[in-house]
């Protein structure tokens, strides 16, 4: 794994503690710079201060900063569950969605099967339903995504996906937020298909 790769990834879980409620650990002082999968976003923050942003209690909901969470969100997501990475969606989903995750994870290892993941770009994402006014708190998103997507089987040849053609995809995730000051976002629905 190269250096940026590691740098996106402590950025990943750095803005998911400001944006999703902390995770709970000392945040020390260092800077950190990172760009957002696809979009060419830079980012650079200390942890200090986004662990003292966590904590305010704010009624305000800013659109395009859930959405910059959630491109976050969904790319970590996807990279854990290629991966089999369980303590990871753990993290991030609802524990039945959670578990869904995880039972496809264990077919897959039962199958001798490895999944081949590359998010190439957004092309759009978009507050599809924000219910921001009852408990829990709802938010729906529409991703747009090219992607390549691999299944490959024991002998490496591939049995689903294309390994050459990137491919057009469209999601719809959903976010929940529980009623309390301490709670975090999770989430809770995904939905995926091809576009033509």
């Amino acid at each position: 794994m190269d250096s940026v790769w590691i740098v996106l990834i402590v950025v990943s879980i750095v803005i998911f503690q400001k944006l999703f409620a902390s995770f709970g650990k000392q945040a020390p002082t260092e800077k950190f710079r990172g760009v957002v999968p696809g979009t060419g976003q830079v980012f650079e923050m200390t942890l200090s201060r986004i662990k003292e942003e966590g904590k305010k209690d704010s009624n305000t909901f800013n659109d395009d900063d859930f959405c910059i969470a959630a491109k976050i969100g969904f790319n970590s997501v996807v990279e854990a569950f290629s991966k089999g990475d369980k303590a990871m969606l753990k993290r991030l989903l609802s524990k039945k969605l959670y578990d869904v995750f995880c039972a496809e994870i264990d077919k897959r290892e039962q199958q001798n099967q490895k999944m081949d993941f590359s998010l190439i770009g957004f092309d759009s994402t978009k507050i599809l339903l924000k219910n921001d006014t009852k408990k829990p708190t709802l938010i729906k998103v529409e991703f747009i995504t090219e992607q390549m997507n691999v299944l490959r089987d024991k002998d490496d040849v591939v049995i689903e996906g294309d390994a050459v053609q990137l491919s057009k995809v469209r999601d719809v995730w959903t976010f929940k937020k529980e009623n309390g000051i301490n709670s975090k976002w999770t989430i809770c629905a995904t939905k995926s298909e091809g576009v033509a």
